[in-house]
């Protein structure tokens, strides 16, 4: 298996599951620190065909920017340019099967629960540019799974990122956090549930298909803020920041986990306590 992104927060623990199953796992990163670790950088096509040089039954794209308020060119040249190349690259080489990681953002809003079929409404330019990766790998010929994951988190996650932010603030015993809209509702599931689904998404016979992966199960930054507060015993005031709330914000995201279940799959568990008892 090679993973794109395997120094990145979901490669770190995809390349530590699939290592303990038995798999025999490379990958590549901007700046690899190990040595069966690659440099790949996705703006280079020299960079990808060396990366491609030893030979691989599956690969995992998870390389992206992955942080949904970054640099509107950094997103567009990551998400969308680099996908191109590595397309491109990959139409030379042979494999089994390739999974690429989109995002649930892709669904903005809408009925709920979302299903894959559910209507695409972007509401950003991150998920504007993970529709574009869909659309060109779904033109691209190549035997592919599309992974669309809700949210999760999990111990090493970057502080960017909303739930790690929270429990740094407390485990900080911080007076004051300064948070967005705190009422809308999303999944926060736990990164050990996705890199599990991850590796059953390889075995399954199934190619050219698009998975949710999630839970089923939503809460708000409210509730979150409450079961942290019970974990840690700190009490901090929450200050609201408009550079924080996004515009067009849903009131709730939350997937339809029927299609996992019916290829066999168990969704994320959704055990919220536990996920943020662990990242204390």
């Amino acid at each position: 298996v090679f993973i794109t992104g395997i120094e990145g927060f979901t490669g770190r623990y995809l390349e530590r599951y699939l290592c303990a199953l038995g798999y025999e796992v490379s990958g590549g990163a901007l700046r690899p620190s190990a040595p069966n670790h690659t440099r790949l950088d996705l703006l280079d096509k020299d960079s990808i065909k060396a990366a491609f040089g030893a030979k691989f039954d599956y690969i995992i794209h998870l390389a992206a920017v992955s942080f949904a308020m970054a640099d509107p060119a950094e997103i567009k040249n990551a998400n969308e340019i680099g996908t191109l190349n590595l397309l491109e690259a990959l139409g030379s080489v042979k494999f089994e099967k390739a999974i690429f990681a989109s995002s649930a953002s892709v669904y903005g809003g809408g009925d709920m629960p979302m299903c894959e079929n559910s209507p695409l409404n972007p509401q950003s330019i991150y998920a504007e540019s993970k529709i574009f990766m869909e659309e060109q790998i779904a033109k691209s010929g190549l035997p592919f799974i599309i992974a669309r994951p809700f949210n999760y988190t999990g111990a090493g996650q970057s502080e960017n990122f909303l739930i790690p932010k929270i429990v740094r603030h407390f485990k900080d015993k911080a007076h004051t956090i300064k948070l967005g809209n705190l009422t809308p509702k999303r999944e926060y599931n736990d990164i050990n549930d996705v890199v599990r689904i991850y590796e059953q998404l390889l075995k399954l016979e199934a190619n050219d298909e698009i998975f949710n992966i999630g839970s089923g199960k939503a809460y708000s930054i409210e509730q979150i803020l409450q079961i942290v507060h019970g974990l840690s015993g700190h009490d901090i005031a929450v200050q609201s920041d408009a550079k924080f709330i996004r515009a067009n914000d849903p009131a709730l995201l939350v997937c339809d986990t029927a299609k996992l279940q019916n290829y066999g799959i168990v969704p994320c568990n959704a055990e919220i306590e536990k996920l943020l008892r662990s990242m204390f």
